[in-house]
């Protein structure tokens, strides 16, 4: 990857969340749960359903520059582990508590916490949660037809978020519609389009469904996409599949924090 596109992704991502990216140094450890390899359409549902229960998370801690000065045997005194311990689990921090909100009014919880930031660590996170990032494509075809709208970034996560919700209240019948449709390589855009709207109306009266307005303009927009025959970023791809792997997510950080380890 050219520095153009590292410095791109740096210049979206501060525009997305409005923090400063700096070029500072600093070393990254990792660690995952929820990948499920590979998630993708199978007979008018998924393969995986903890890829739609559970979310991929990516998280761990970082600190600046290269060598790092973290005190921790001064966690093992105050946690009472066992000197030489290799790994630190949320079971070994959880002990005896019968919950988690028992747990976080703990002192063992305070203890560990005020070490934390004491620590000179810094905590990354991320979460993932797949069906989401596999329909958020469809708002985003989107802007070629509505490129003044994309300005209002909070205007178009509402936007995601309805589609979303619809989604999970009815998957079976939104599944299906995509898995007909070879999704996300959409080969008949106007009838998708049509399709989905049709889902929308059929739906969009429901009291319990949040939020109308957005559903409602979504589909006035799907309308336009169909007339025109053109959903960019689900066409051409490999069908059924909605999500091939995970390494992006990773390579995201690689970018952002250019000069870091």
């Amino acid at each position: 990857m050219t520095t153009i596109d590292v410095n791109l992704q740096k210049d979206m991502v501060q525009a997305l969340s409005g923090i400063p990216i700096g070029n500072d140094c600093y070393t990254f450890f990792y660690d995952e749960t929820g990948n499920c390899r590979k998630f993708y359409l199978k007979d008018a549902d998924v393969n995986s359903i903890e890829g739609l229960t559970h979310n991929f998370l990516l998280g761990g801690v970082a600190y600046q520059g290269t060598e790092h000065n973290v005190d921790f045997e001064s966690l093992y005194r105050l946690m009472h582990f066992m000197e030489g311990q290799k790994e630190l689990k949320f079971k070994h921090l959880y002990n005896k508590s019968t919950d988690f909100l028992s747990f976080m009014n703990s002192q063992r919880a305070s203890d560990f916490l005020s070490w934390l930031e004491n620590s000179g660590l810094y905590v990354h996170y991320s979460t993932l949660n797949n069906l989401y990032y596999s329909l958020v494509d469809i708002v985003d075809s989107l802007f070629e037809l509505y490129p003044y709208l994309f300005s209002d970034m909070e205007f178009i996560m509402e936007l995601k978020s309805a589609l979303y919700d619809l989604t999970v209240q009815h998957r079976e019948e939104i599944l299906d519609l995509l898995y007909r449709h070879t999704y996300p390589n959409v080969t008949n855009c106007s009838l998708f389009c049509k399709e989905l709207c049709e889902l929308i109306s059929q739906y969009n009266n429901e009291e319990e469904l949040y939020p109308g307005f957005f559903l409602e303009t979504l589909q006035q927009m799907l309308k336009q996409a169909g007339k025109i025959d053109k959903l960019v970023f689900v066409q051409d791809n490999t069908s059924f599949q909605l999500i091939e792997e995970y390494y992006l997510f990773y390579l995201e950080r690689c970018e952002i924090f250019s000069h870091s380890i």
